[in-house]
Formats: structure tokens, sequence, C-alpha cells
């Protein structure tokens, strides 16, 4: 179903259990079987997911597509930002506000241009009631330089339960940038 990213995340957590599950059969504990079912196909560079209450699914494309799955079916929101779409460059992650029920707001990662190459971007957006496209789409963070280096944008974002928001921005290839408090690469950014 997935590659890159999530695919490695994914086979981490499926490591991750067949060890729990090691233990806990050695203690006694029965471990469930785990089964594996694709849920759509032809995604090409999925980065992130988020489950929406109705059990749909969002998932970012590197290449700037934001679709949403339903059934087993894939169709394109449209309004994400603009991306660019280079090296590990692209949609990066999403993210549903803790009160999506009422807000419907969904935050979003991506790497966009900015003088010097590009760098890693938090846009808040409003998902419509049908599903179908972000609107009031918004930046909320944009990292202080771009960088023509096409790696190491980061990126992850969470809402704290104050509803403060933390973005990791990755070093970007330049790892002394990294130590210097003038700038963003190889942070954690609170919003």
């Amino acid at each position: 179903m997935f590659r890159g990213g999530m695919m490695h995340q994914a086979a981490r957590a499926i490591g991750a259990l067949v060890i729990a599950g090691s233990f806990m059969g050695a203690s006694g504990v029965v471990a469930q079987e785990l089964r594996i079912t694709q849920q759509v196909s032809g995604l090409d560079t999925p980065w992130a997911l988020a489950i929406l209450p109705n059990g749909d699914v969002l998932v970012t494309e590197r290449d700037g597509r934001l679709l949403r799955v339903r059934e087993g079916t894939s169709q394109e929101v449209t309004g994400a930002p603009q991306v660019v779409d280079a090296g590990q460059g692209g949609l990066l992650d999403i993210t549903l506000a803790r009160d999506f029920d009422r807000s419907r707001t969904i935050f979003l990662t991506y790497a966009k241009a900015l003088e010097g190459g590009a760098g890693t971007a938090l846009a808040a957006a409003e998902l419509s009631q049908d599903g179908a496209r972000l609107e009031n789409l918004r930046d909320l963070f944009t990292m202080s330089r771009g960088s023509a280096a096409g790696q190491h944008f980061g990126s992850r974002v969470v809402e704290a339960r104050d509803g403060t928001l933390f973005v990791t921005v990755g070093e970007r290839g330049d790892r002394p940038a990294a130590q210097d408090l003038g700038q963003h690469n190889g942070s954690v950014v609170r919003v």
C-alpha cells in the first residue's frame, strides 16, 4: 500500500508487534493473528495519513496531491498548497485539529518555495463538508531561510492539549545550521 516513509513506519510497527507478541506469548498471554489488508492501490510516494471521524482517510503524497480514500478508492482533494516537489520535499505531514468535528481544520506541512530555494512550512485549512476541497488555506509558519538542498525538510506536526502546534524542521542537509539559534534548521518549532 505505501512506499517510502510510510512503508518504513509500517514495517517498524509490525516488527514491534511481532516482538511484543513474542514476549507476551512467553509470559502466557496469547498473541492475536495479525492481518494486513490493502485499502487502496495506485499511490505514488505517500507521506502521511489522517483518519477522519467517518472512517475516510486523508493521504498526503509527496508530489503535492492530497487524497481522500473511501472504501478502496481515492479522490483528489482540491486546494492543497503549492509545493516544491524536489528531492525529499513536497506535501509532507497531515494532522486533524483536536476539534476537527466542529472546526473541520487540518494542518499540513510542506516544502515551500522561498528565496534561496525551499523550506518547510505549516499550513491550516478547513476540509469542506463533502471532503472534496480545502478552504481558507493559510500558512501558520514558514522557516526563516530557503535552501537549494533537496533533503531533510522534516516534517511532522502535532497539536498539544492546549492547542499549541509543534512542527519538526529538518536541518536541510546543513548540520552546522542546526546549532544556529538564528535559523529554524534542525528545530522543533512551537506555533
